[in-house]
């Protein structure tokens, strides 16, 4: 059996088209934003946080509610990491509507600029929380 040119350029052809598509196609994986928040909370697993940003000024910890799912409310503290130690660096506030919050914290004043700051979230329940928020 043989195949003749125009046979083996059309198999070349299509063999060719499909590895093309195939890599073009391939999804990407979405960027990192240590600013989206998503707080997943379950009865069995309460606690979730945000992604550490680096914090360099006295101001609060400022965070937007934009959606919240399955629950009325839930605790949100500020943290940080100061001098290897984690620890809550200011009042936990009971975040209840969609819309700006501000986290008094203590982070830079007694530990120095240029530490990890966080916000750790809590309630045993079943619901989720989105938003942004911004150490600096």
């Amino acid at each position: 059996m043989t195949i003749n040119k125009s046979k083996k350029r059309a198999i070349t052809l299509v063999t060719f088209l499909g590895l093309l598509l195939t890599l073009v196609s391939v999804n990407k994986v979405a960027a990192y934003d240590p600013a989206y928040v998503h707080f997943e909370f379950r009865s069995r697993s309460p606690r979730d946080s945000t992604w550490g940003q680096v914090k360099n000024t006295t101001s609060s910890y400022y965070f937007y509610q934009s959606k919240i799912k399955g629950i009325k409310y839930y605790t949100a503290t500020p943290y940080g990491k100061g001098n290897g130690v984690t620890r809550s660096v200011g009042p936990s506030r009971t975040v209840s509507y969609n819309g700006a919050y501000y986290f008094i914290n203590y982070l830079v004043e007694n530990y120095g600029r240029g530490n990890v700051a966080w916000i750790r979230a809590y309630k045993a329940a079943n619901g989720s929380a989105y938003g942004t928020w911004f150490a600096d």
